[in-house]
């Protein structure tokens, strides 16, 4: 199985876009205070599905509104893809009292909380045979092979679709 790992702010919503609705006078959330995605990146991220039948699992913030909720969203804003789940809310809290603040002193790269969400999320489901992650925090140096750094302020372009697609159906 071939899976996307996606945060939401700064990847499916950007700067550019909130300031042209803004400019446009069109407001930049939906009814119930959430923040609009870019069509045209919802059509590049779609793309990326349909060309790898890639699975989704959530690992934006956007998470704690509930798997409902998540679906819900998938659905009313035309995304394509099956959700087959979240990153952990605790791994972070479970990798602190694993190593302690030591990590932050012995040298243990982990990149961002979000990093060690998606490792251990990989670590708790071995029927992975692919992964691409599309966020805008940094990743650790094991996750960057999968890993397509989008900047928050643009979105994810056509470019980083592509290199998506590719490290997807590599192997």
């Amino acid at each position: 199985m071939k899976v996307i790992f996606l945060d939401f702010d700064g990847v499916l919503n950007s700067s550019c876009y909130a300031a042209r609705l803004i400019k446009a006078g069109k407001p930049t959330q939906d009814e119930k205070g959430r923040e609009l995605f870019d069509p045209a990146v919802i059509k590049r991220f779609n793309r990326i599905v349909d060309q790898t039948e890639a699975k989704v699992v959530i690992s934006s913030s956007w998470r704690y509104l509930g798997m409902k909720t998540m679906k819900d969203i998938w659905q009313e804003r035309g995304l394509h893809g099956q959700i087959i789940g979240m990153t952990s809310l605790y791994a972070v809290d479970e990798f602190i009292i694993e190593h302690g603040l030591e990590w932050l002193t012995n040298g243990i790269e982990v990149g961002s909380p979000r990093a060690v969400e998606i490792e251990t999320w990989l670590q708790e489901h071995d029927c992975i045979n692919n992964y691409v992650i599309l966020d805008d925090m940094p990743m650790s140096a094991a996750l960057q092979p999968h890993f397509v750094q989008i900047n928050p302020i643009l979105g994810l372009l056509r470019a980083q679709a592509e290199k998506a697609v590719e490290i997807l159906n590599t192997k």
